[in-house]
């Protein structure tokens, strides 16, 4: 990956490759990558901030999931189907 994700990298570290390589081919799937990113800043912001904010972390942390798995089925139809299962990194 190019480093401009840092937490899409920490997230799907053993995919990386496979990110990479499918942002390069596919600007949607480029776009979801960089919206999962701006999700998951705006989800640590709203968890540390000094005016915390537990129900915008929640409303940021859902929609870094769904994106998560919008990236996941992306990575699944690249490899060629459902066969085997991309889990994110934990």
């Amino acid at each position: 990956m190019s480093g401009g994700f840092p937490l899409l990298e920490r997230r799907f570290e053993r995919q990386q490759w496979a990110i990479s390589r499918l942002m390069r081919r596919d600007s949607t799937f480029r776009n979801v990558c960089e919206n999962y990113e701006e999700a998951a800043r705006a989800a640590e912001y709203w968890r540390d901030a000094p005016t915390r904010s537990a129900e915008r972390a929640d409303e940021y942390g859902a929609l870094v999931s769904e994106l998560e798995e919008e990236i996941v089925m992306r990575l699944r139809r690249d490899a060629g189907g459902p066969a085997e299962p991309v889990e994110p990194s934990r």
